[in-house]
């Protein structure tokens, strides 16, 4: 069965099984990377690991808004083109390049201002 044959014919519980370990394992790689990150820091100086945990909830912000606009703009797209409005998706499509650049200027300005409070 092709892969674009499994959605609408398969079952919900047999998808999930199916398509949630990639998933599962980039969430796992990712903590992995940052509990290793944070002992190598933690061994060299306090005040990295300090800045570390200041910086983690920043960078997991800017990760979940990027994350949520990508599969927004997906669900969208696929939404569109599935009752066949081509053109409309492809408008979508359109937008997610200007979308990810404003985002990046959002959070490139507010670290640039910012920065003098976490680096003084």
């Amino acid at each position: 069965m092709k892969t674009s044959d499994l959605f609408g014919k398969e079952r919900i519980d047999k998808l999930l099984l199916r398509l949630s370990p990639p998933v599962i394992l980039a969430q796992a790689v990712q903590a992995v990377y940052s509990l290793v990150d944070s002992m190598y820091i933690g061994r060299y100086s306090a005040t990295g690991l300090t800045a570390m945990s200041v910086i983690y909830p920043l960078q997991m912000l800017m990760i979940a808004l990027a994350l949520g606009t990508g599969m927004g703009l997906n669900t969208v797209i696929s939404a569109k083109l599935g009752i066949g409005k081509k053109e409309e998706a492809e408008e979508c499509a359109g937008m997610a390049a200007p979308l990810a650049f404003c985002i990046w200027l959002i959070f490139a300005l507010a670290t640039f201002v910012m920065l003098s409070v976490f680096a003084g």
